[in-house]
């Protein structure tokens, strides 16, 4: 199943992705956000689909183990594990889980039903 992964491309401390694929989990799942025709993933989100074996993350053409992306993430949010932790956890209880730094809180959260 390594062929159905998609690239995510952190470049400039941006983790995006332009494939197909990325825009339809990005509409199925609603992991990520649309801007300028690609899809543009939180640094949760982007953990989270290569957890879920959905995705690999590519810096300067080479492919990053789970270990080098924790600790690429973790040097930017200390508390990174932590919040990821809690990221996971709603989105496995069917939640859809968005930044939510500018609304005062560190993750919006809403039900499936409710989100569109």
């Amino acid at each position: 199943m390594e062929n159905s992964k998609f690239s995510i491309y952190m470049n400039a401390g941006q983790l995006f992705s332009n494939s197909q694929k990325a825009m339809t989990v990005q509409n199925s799942k609603k992991i990520g956000e649309m801007k300028e025709g690609r899809v543009i993933y939180s640094m949760f989100e982007a953990l989270y689909l290569i957890e879920t074996g959905k995705a690999d993350i590519i810096k300067d053409d080479n492919k990053l183990d789970k270990e080098n992306i924790i600790k690429n993430f973790s040097k930017k949010d200390k508390e990174f594990l932590t919040k990821y932790i809690v990221f996971k956890e709603l989105r496995k209880k069917g939640y859809i889980v968005k930044a939510g730094l500018k609304f005062g809180g560190e993750f919006r959260v809403y039900s499936k039903n409710n989100f569109d």
